[in-house]
């Protein structure tokens, strides 16, 4: 009677959302919250789950995770614990993963990328959409009869009240012995502002301690790369100026190098290949804006983006439009802030800023995370897929697990996930996410 009692109470719930969003009556509630807490908690309910039956339940996350992002907390987790609940339930033997992936957009938005994916019945074509129908189940998934059946109806339905979708792709895989379609992936994408611990407290100057580019890989001080650093060229006629930039620039990992006016910015382009260029205005024989145009007029630097930087009695408005008409992509007012310089550095060069943050943030974070090793391993078990060598992936997964202090042990676990149910072309296309082009 009380099992009845919860059924009838969740079965009221859901009725109730859903009508809800018919209405256009739910409304999303947006608050800043940690990401990694909120993932970890998240992980931690569903890991006891999956314990109980006996699955394999691997979680982790691809790309740099903001600490703190802007959304509706309270209906995100309602949709991806409904989503990691219903592949627990649906699962009885192998795995459960639980993915995240970050992609930056513009220094001030993420990509957010769930992806959940099981070992359990497949879903067929023709009922892939159905399922997100009210009171609708597929194939195999009929025998389990707790929950609403609401919960995909309404999970989609507030995935794209947040601007994304909820997607399903499924069978995976096919059954060794029966030949029947096996396994499920359920998937979305939303896009969340992301915000620094500091800026949250209320800190006018966040510590930036690094940065990471979106094409190579990441810096902090101490940890540098030169063929992956990013490299700004300081114009501007004094030296305490040119000073007070470089000191603030090079501590995090930017390769600074200085031309006192505008006549020297060419030759300093073709000694130095700048990816960006910090112009002030005001110098004498050649000012900042004929510099610029001489930049972009020629033939090999005119993709480099300019940020003017001036002190002026103008309006910031009527300053920035006459720069942007003179070919510079940012304008920055004297006197200026750190945060605000290297904000608008990350805008102009893809690149995400790393803040500082308290231990037990970052040690959350780095049990979340999913790092590849080198290329070379990358390489190595590419070759080992090709030839169909599951035994030897299964020795070097083993391998992996141990390298750079277990750095690497949510990527290796996932493979091994994969070389225990000869999955070769899922192993291939795992390592291709990571593999350079």
């Amino acid at each position: 009677m009380h099992q009845s009692g919860q059924h009838l109470l969740m079965l009221i719930n859901d009725i109730l959302d859903l009508s809800k969003i018919e209405a256009d009556k739910m409304e999303l509630v947006t608050t800043d919250f940690r990401l990694s807490t909120f993932l970890k908690g998240i992980e931690d309910i569903i890991r006891v789950r999956s314990q109980k039956k006996g699955l394999k339940f691997i979680c982790g996350h691809t790309g740099s995770l903001p600490v703190i992002i802007k959304a509706d907390e309270l209906r995100l987790r309602q949709v991806i614990l409904n989503l990691l609940s219903n592949s627990v339930k649906f699962t009885d033997k192998g795995y459960c993963t639980f993915i995240v992936k970050a992609e930056n957009i513009d220094g001030y938005m993420l990509r957010l990328t769930v992806i959940i994916e099981d070992s359990g019945p497949g879903i067929v074509p023709q009922m892939q959409e159905k399922i997100f129908s009210p009171f609708q189940q597929s194939g195999d998934r009929l025998k389990y009869s707790e929950g609403s059946g609401l919960g995909l109806t309404i999970s989609r339905k507030i995935i794209r009240l947040m601007g994304g979708d909820l997607q399903v792709t499924s069978p995976l895989n096919k059954h060794p012995r029966n030949g029947e379609g096996v396994g499920s992936r359920f998937f979305f994408s939303i896009d969340v502002a992301m915000l620094s611990v500091a800026r949250i407290a209320g800190k006018k100057d966040p510590q930036v301690c690094g940065y990471i580019s979106m094409e190579k890989g990441g810096h902090a001080a101490g940890d540098k790369a030169p063929d992956d650093q990013k490299k700004i060229l300081i114009v501007d006629d004094k030296l305490s100026n040119r000073a007070v930039l470089h000191d603030i620039l090079a501590p995090i990992g930017f390769i600074t190098s200085e031309a006192k006016d505008g006549c020297e910015v060419i030759p300093a382009c073709e000694r130095q290949q700048p990816d960006a260029i910090l112009m002030d205005l005001r110098m004498p024989i050649i000012d900042g804006f004929s510099a610029t145009k001489l930049i972009k007029t020629h033939p090999h630097f005119s993709h480099i983006p300019v940020i003017a930087i001036s002190a002026t009695v103008a309006t910031q408005d009527t300053v920035t439009k006459r720069c942007r008409k003179h070919g510079f992509s940012a304008y920055i007012n004297k006197p200026y802030s750190t945060i605000k310089l290297l904000e608008t550095l990350a805008r102009e060069l893809k690149i995400e800023l790393q803040y500082e943050c308290d231990e037990a943030e970052d040690s959350l974070s780095k049990d979340l995370i999913m790092v590849s090793p080198s290329q070379e391993i990358l390489k190595q078990i590419q070759t080992l897929s090709t030839n169909g060598d599951i035994d030897s992936i299964e020795k070097l997964a083993k391998e992996i697990v141990t390298m750079d202090d277990g750095r690497y042990k949510a990527f290796a676990q996932m493979l091994q996930l994969f070389a225990e149910d000869f999955q070769l072309s899922e192993i291939e296309k795992f390592v291709a996410r990571y593999r350079k082009k």
